[in-house]
């Protein structure tokens, strides 16, 4: 039943968490929690993102077959067996605990977050199933905190992701060696939280490499959400990585008019749309974000967003991350 509870509010959306009257919740550790400033700091980062920026209605981001594609002659056709194809079993993956423990250990095996002896916080994040192959497969995302010394969060303290995965086979499911390397992401010493309001979408790169790329939100001060998408590679051998993160949504609704913080403000939000542009000969696609909705200018006005805020990431293998490709 705790597990229950937990799945549920894991996965349940975030516009639904905020009409209770709840915040985002952040893993905290160390005795850590965030403060006013510190969500202000968080605000601060984002504010330069608002221009372009997308918001958090779903099924604005379109599933995998319907991203639209770049055309061109050279570009190789999808791959017969993808390595990130739809799931098919309707096995119960392990629980959030379960991955935990197999990745960190711990004493509490019933929790979704817990403290280690060596001062860490770990936490899980998501769960995926896909078919790769002929074999049904869930891997399970979880992040570890470091200890704090100093007791002040700040914006670049990031977690460490690590990954289980499990096959389904032999009568349940069998689990992987886990791997601790997946890369960092979040900030303030949290991971982001996971966005259950838009879905997760899927990029066939190669038959030898794939692309996931997963929403999150962060909750800042008055209610503002600021969305992004974690991406991740997994490759022929199993192997993950985190690849950046591609901003890609702000909601101002809790802090402008007719809401709750400041009801006099005039509201911003602006939604976008993901894009996946291939390469020839296995290269990582192209990333392009589109927007429309509300943003403001550097004068703080406000205005609708069009073709000339949108937004193009490219994959550069020496840092293995998507960059930002700024306008000429």
């Amino acid at each position: 039943m705790e597990h229950m509870d937990h799945y549920m509010h894991q996965h349940m959306p975030v516009s639904k968490r905020i009409q209770m009257g709840t915040k985002l919740k952040q893993t905290s550790h160390s005795g850590v929690m965030q403060t006013g400033v510190e969500a202000l700091r968080i605000v601060a980062l984002a504010l330069p993102l608002c221009i372009g920026l997308a918001a958090c209605e779903r099924a604005v981001e379109p599933p995998a077959a319907a991203v639209e594609p770049a055309a061109s002659a050279e570009v190789k056709a999808a791959p017969a067996q993808p390595l990130l194809a739809a799931a098919t079993a309707n096995t119960q993956p392990p629980t959030d605990s379960a991955a935990l423990a197999a990745v960190y250990g711990g004493s509490d095996k019933k929790a979704g977050e817990y403290a280690l002896p060596d001062g860490r916080y770990v936490g899980f994040w998501h769960g995926y199933a896909y078919r790769n192959g002929d074999k049904e497969r869930y891997t399970a995302f979880v992040h570890a905190a470091a200890p704090n010394e100093t007791g002040i969060a700040r914006p670049e303290d990031q977690v460490e992701l690590a990954q289980i995965t499990y096959t389904l086979g032999g009568g349940g499911w069998q689990p992987d060696q886990p791997q601790t390397d997946v890369g960092r992401f979040g900030g303030m010493g949290q991971a982001p939280q996971f966005d259950g309001d838009r879905i997760v979408l899927t990029y066939d790169v190669s038959p030898e490499r794939a692309l996931l790329a997963v929403p999150s939100a962060v909750a800042a001060t008055g209610g503002v959400l600021i969305k992004a998408f974690e991406t991740f590679t997994l490759d022929s051998r199993g192997v993950w990585r985190h690849v950046g993160t591609i901003q890609s949504g702000a909601d101002y609704s809790a802090s402008c008019r007719n809401g709750p913080a400041t009801p006099d403000t005039e509201c911003v939000r602006n939604v976008g749309r993901m894009r996946f542009d291939p390469a020839a000969d296995g290269a990582m696609p192209v990333i392009t974000m589109n927007f429309s909705g509300t943003g403001r200018d550097e004068d703080g006005a406000i205005r609708q967003l069009g073709p000339d805020d949108t937004r193009t990431y490219r994959y550069d293998e020496a840092t293995a991350s998507y960059s930002e490709v700024q306008a000429q």
